[in-house]
């Protein structure tokens, strides 16, 4: 029996430790990524993203074996489990990887983490698997009817039931069905370039470095269809960032809403990790770039090293980032006419990128994390400028995090009043910084909402005030 290879030794590592600590399964591969070589590093991200957005599907196929045994997925120790499902993914979805060796590796991971006991177990229940006829059958496709009573097909979407159930109610079966359609798969990776330079000329050097990018439906968005963008000089150098379309389009909307440079400069309330911010200060003015926690203050500083005087980068010589808490007050005396306030929340349509959210949300979540909204929101208006401009933004599905809390909001501020998004984005495109609107925004009032998917990256709800 071959010893796992490093790949498999470090996807059971960090999902055990996802698992137990609630760590962040990107950071986690960004640290023993490090140690690994491309293509086991590839490997490695491939297996751990993949097992975490397929988790509840891999459990009940485990379940139908595991069961006879009077055992279960939820019973066994975390090694096991991680072994498991591991296995199973590459059994299902790893076509180039024989179920001969997606078995072996992962009796071998039972082993090396010391479950010698459940090496036996692993064999079989994956043996089991590999016999079953329908095994690929159902991965990419459901291929009976959408019945949401039938437990085969909730398991294959994925998603806690609570949070499919909200979305069913709130956007229609079809449309449920699509965004968790869309978290289960590994979401393009979007760009941001830098609106100082010349995209011809970067996308000349992303060509020569083995990068195929395409443009998006807003100006400086572009979508990788090939290569390693973030393995390239191009990225070493701050040209472009890895953000998505709907997350970029955030600050242009309040650029668009507030036009004019302000004096006083502008102010990103939440700012890490720091796109939104760069984008603010490249298109003039003073920006005070505010984040909860000092470690990530620095990694923003480190992000756009430009701040910090380096001359081979985009200068950005107005961002200014700072560890504060904007809930209770910003560290500058003088208010602010341009202020994104891209709060804290759910994350709920950013599971695609982030599969292990979901598995940690709670049905108390949207309405806790609205509390912290508001009062990050009422610290905001407080500090504003007379005329100023206001933009809130969530990357979250869940109505309380944002019209529910904007109307909340407004009914206690008389000098505030919302202003209609649709107007806006209808001036943008006229002005070309929109080639069009992406598939199945909504505007409903005066407020926008983007769904995730791939022209968008992440779902997105933008509210924009004004202080008369």
């Amino acid at each position: 029996m071959a010893a796992p290879s490093p790949a498999r030794r470090a996807a059971a590592q960090i999902l055990m430790a996802v698992e137990s600590r609630e760590a962040w399964a990107s950071e986690l591969l960004r640290a023993r990524g490090a140690g690994l070589s491309p293509a086991d590093r590839a490997l490695a991200s491939e297996l751990v993203l993949g097992v975490l957005r397929r988790r509840q599907w891999l459990d009940h196929r485990l379940n139908a074996v595991l069961a006879p045994r009077g055992w279960s997925v939820e019973r066994l120790d975390s090694g096991l489990r991680a072994a498991l499902r591991l296995g199973l993914y590459q059994l299902i979805w790893l076509e180039r990887i024989p179920a001969a060796v997606a078995v072996d590796q992962s009796v071998g991971l039972a082993r090396v983490l010391r479950l010698a006991s459940g090496a036996g177990l692993v064999n079989a229940v994956l043996r089991n698997c590999a016999r079953a006829s329908d095994l690929r059958a159902a991965s990419a496709l459901w291929p009976g009817p959408a019945d949401w009573n039938d437990s085969g097909f909730q398991a294959w979407l994925s998603h806690p039931p609570w949070l499919l159930s909200r979305w069913r109610a709130r956007f229609g079966e079809a449309a449920a069905r699509e965004i968790a359609i869309y978290d289960n798969a590994a979401p393009p990776l979007h760009l941001c370039f830098h609106p100082g330079l010349d995209p011809e000329r970067v996308l000349g050097e992303l060509a020569s470095q083995g990068v195929v990018a395409e443009p998006l439906w807003l100006r400086g968005a572009w979508v990788v269809r090939s290569g390693e963008a973030t393995a390239v000089e191009s990225f070493r150098c701050r040209r472009y960032w890895i953000q998505t379309a709907a997350s970029q389009f955030m600050a242009w909307l309040l650029l668009a809403g507030a036009p004019a440079v302000p004096a006083d400069g502008s102010v990103d309330a939440c700012a890490a990790p720091g796109g939104k911010a760069a984008l603010l200060a490249a298109a003039g003015g003073p920006v005070l770039a505010i984040e909860l926690h000092w470690k990530r203050a620095v990694q923003m500083r480190r992000r756009f090293p430009a701040v910090a005087g380096v001359p081979e980068s985009p200068a950005w010589p107005g961002l200014h980032a700072v560890a504060a808490d904007a809930a209770r007050g910003w560290p500058a005396a003088s208010a602010f006419s341009r202020i994104l306030l891209d709060a804290p929340c759910t994350g709920s349509g950013t599971l695609a990128r982030n599969p292990e959210l979901r598995w940690r949300l709670q049905p108390s979540d949207p309405p806790r994390l609205a509390e912290l909204q508001a009062r990050l929101l009422a610290s905001a208006l407080r500090q504003a400028a007379p005329g100023a401009r206001l933009l809130y933004s969530v990357c979250s599905l869940e109505p309380e995090e944002g019209e529910q809390l904007i109307a909340r909001a407004l009914e206690t501020l008389p000098a505030w009043r919302p202003l209609s998004l649709a107007p806006l984005a209808a001036a943008m495109l006229q002005a070309g910084r929109l080639h069009r609107l992406p598939s199945g925004a909504v505007f409903s009032g005066p407020f926008l909402s983007l769904p995730p998917g791939p022209e968008t990256g992440a779902g997105f709800f933008a509210a924009m005030l004004a202080r008369d």
